[in-house]
């Protein structure tokens, strides 16, 4: 890797750790801070490569460990924000030479939602006070949050995908 690759890495990995220290800390936004944090990843994969946002993954979840001082806080981020971008490159990067347009769309954004309905169900199941820490979920039937769910991500994912376009006509 080149040193500007290596020295932007190291940059962003700063940024990536204030980002997920206000996460942390700042009531009523973390859900916002840790979407920003995930695209932050994927600006690493556009301009390093997905091995080096890989690195950087495992690097800002060890560093958030261990520097941050809500543990479970950072549960969001390596559990599904933290991976998002790096998933999603490879996702929109899969061969789907014979399927049309649209067909391709249909079954990038199915394995998308099924990458988020895997973290999220994970998250919910195994540690469901610090995934959801500081959020406060309605007591409706787990069917109807998991839709809603959906429904935000699929907002996600294309603000996502809409910002992803800005940063490259903008890096151009």
């Amino acid at each position: 890797m080149k040193t500007n690759k290596v020295a932007l890495t190291g940059v962003l990995l700063g940024l990536n750790m204030i980002i997920l220290f206000g996460a942390t800390m700042l009531p009523g936004i973390e859900l916002s801070l840790y979407a920003f944090s995930s695209f932050v990843t994927a600006i690493v994969v556009m301009r390093a490569s997905p091995k080096s946002a890989a690195v950087f993954y495992v690097a800002t979840v060890l560093l958030a460990g261990a520097l941050l001082p809500n543990k479970l806080a950072i549960l969001p981020y390596a559990l599904f924000f933290g991976y998002y971008g790096i998933a999603k490159y490879y996702i929109e990067k899969m061969p789907c030479r014979k399927l049309k347009d649209i067909h391709k769309q249909a079954v990038e954004l199915i394995c998308k939602i099924a990458v988020f309905a895997a973290a999220f169900g994970i998250g919910i199941l195994i540690f469901k006070e610090g995934f959801t820490s500081g959020l406060s979920i309605p007591d409706l039937p787990v069917f109807i949050i998991c839709i809603a769910a959906v429904a935000v991500f699929v907002v996600y994912d294309y603000v996502f995908t809409l910002m992803l376009v800005q940063l490259k006509r903008f890096i151009k």
